[in-house]
């Protein structure tokens, strides 16, 4: 090869629009507030939306991942030890991670999927963050209304929302949950739980204050929430939550979500190992959302299901 093809061959390479993708080895930390035995979990779906981009791991990107096996409690520890490792990147789903990793670092970039970013103090605002941390803009005040307006359409005469909060880390959900109430006409009650025997009597005194419904944002260290179905037949209440959580007894589910998200995750990573800072990335807004019902939970509570609710139903499970 002359002189002038090298050179040639060389401005080619710099103009490559992967030109970055293979100048170094990009570490990226994962926390998972899962498990990895999980299938399809965050990390090998990352990697495989990662791997559309140009970016193979062991060739030019590692993961780091940490696993926090649904235990909230353990979230905070996760984040303290991926900052200390310094990756390029941290990619945590979840308002809770995101928050813990921000109390950690303040330089690292983090991509995550948040309720409300503005609000829980992620962003300063959704079109440019202004922080470290930018991503998916999850689950709003708006979609938390509209499944309680569903609620007073299945749940007939006066009740009260029970709001369960087991740690910091998810206390500042709860107001999300108080405001759509009171927009409702709902009455609310939020009780701060710190250890199972909390959990066991204020379940047993739910039926009492006329609670029908609860919202588990977050239990103390150490509750079994496999006992849950077992407590919801003996109160006469369920839980609103994840369609997990409906496929599993819970009444229902009404969430905001994004079609792709990982690869959108990706997006955005990619962008930031290019140099565009996460304070300029905008966070991306939900652009489709998904009801879902569990019919035999409604009847064993005595509840009938209206045909107009059963129409905006995405799913329902018996």
């Amino acid at each position: 090869m002359n002189r002038r093809a090298a050179v040639a061959v060389l401005c080619a390479l710099a103009l490559s629009p992967r030109a970055a993708v293979t100048a170094r080895v990009w570490r990226i930390g994962v926390l998972d507030f899962g498990s990895k035995s999980e299938e399809g979990s965050l990390v090998t779906q990352l990697a495989k939306a990662m791997a559309a981009l140009g970016y193979i791991e062991a060739r030019n990107i590692a993961y780091d991942c940490r696993y926090a096996d649904g235990d909230i409690a353990r979230v905070a520890v996760l984040a303290a030890e991926i900052v200390r490792t310094r990756p390029d990147a941290i990619v945590a789903p979840g308002t809770p991670a995101a928050t813990a990793l921000m109390r950690e670092t303040s330089r690292i970039p983090i991509l995550t999927t948040a309720a409300d970013p503005v609000r829980s103090g992620l962003a300063v605002s959704l079109a440019r963050p202004g922080r470290n941390v930018t991503g998916l803009s999850t689950a709003s005040p708006e979609s938390i209304v509209k499944s309680l307006e569903l609620l007073k359409a299945i749940i007939p005469g006066r009740w009260t929302l029970a709001i369960l909060v087991g740690d910091d880390l998810m206390q500042f959900f709860a107001p999300f949950y108080e405001e759509a109430a009171r927009r409702n006409g709902i009455p609310s009650v939020t009780m701060r739980l710190k250890d199972k025997g909390e959990v066991d009597r204020a379940f047993a005194s739910m039926r009492g204050q006329g609670i029908r419904i609860v919202v588990g944002l977050s239990f103390p260290p150490g509750y079994d929430e496999t006992t849950q179905p077992a407590l919801l037949k003996t109160s006469g209440v369920s839980f609103i939550g994840s369609e997990d959580m409906v496929a599993k007894g819970a009444l229902l589910s009404y969430y905001e979500k994004h079609a792709n998200s990982t690869e959108r995750l990706a997006e955005q990573l990619d962008r930031i190992l290019r140099g565009t800072p996460p304070g300029e990335i905008p966070f991306e807004l939900p652009n489709t959302f998904r009801v879902t019902i569990n019919l035999t939970t409604a009847r064993a509570l005595g509840f009938t299901v209206p045909q107009d609710v059963l129409l905006r139903v995405d799913r329902v499970y018996e």
